[in-house]
């Protein structure tokens, strides 16, 4: 089973909800970084061959923040918060979607950025996974 970090943008909520779930999960906090460029943290993180959760899509359009990711070989999944997608949705998702992303983070070489998107409201009430979209870094 894979390790993750969030991101403090997720808040710890979402933490509660994955560790309860059985992930293998660290926040931020956990770890002392909250408050930290991601810069820095972000090869911190990936050394401890953690995959990173955040709901920062835009590190891949920030060109140092994109160098830190290759750089450091790191694993990331965004997620989207929202109207639509409240915290504990997303969380539920990041759940519910376990075992694609389980299935993706053992076929695919570091490093990478992928979206998880909601499923649609049906598809999210029968407990369906969200969408994963891989992102370019190059």
């Amino acid at each position: 089973m894979a390790r993750y970090f969030l991101d403090e943008n997720l808040g710890r909520r979402v933490g509660s909800v994955l560790k309860e779930a059985g992930f293998n999960v660290v926040t931020s906090h956990d770890l002392g970084l909250a408050g930290r460029p991601d810069v820095e943290w972000i090869s911190q993180v990936a050394a401890q061959d953690r995959i990173i959760i955040t709901a920062d899509a835009n590190i891949r359009l920030v060109p140092a923040e994109k160098a830190a990711v290759i750089a450091a070989r790191a694993r990331l999944i965004t997620v989207r918060i929202g109207k639509v997608a409240t915290v504990m949705n997303v969380a539920v998702n990041i759940v519910n979607s376990q075992a694609v992303l389980e299935r993706f983070i053992a076929r695919t070489d570091a490093p990478w950025i992928i979206s998880l998107s909601m499923p649609d409201e049906q598809s999210f009430k029968l407990g369906r996974p969200g969408k994963l979209s891989r992102n370019k870094l190059g």
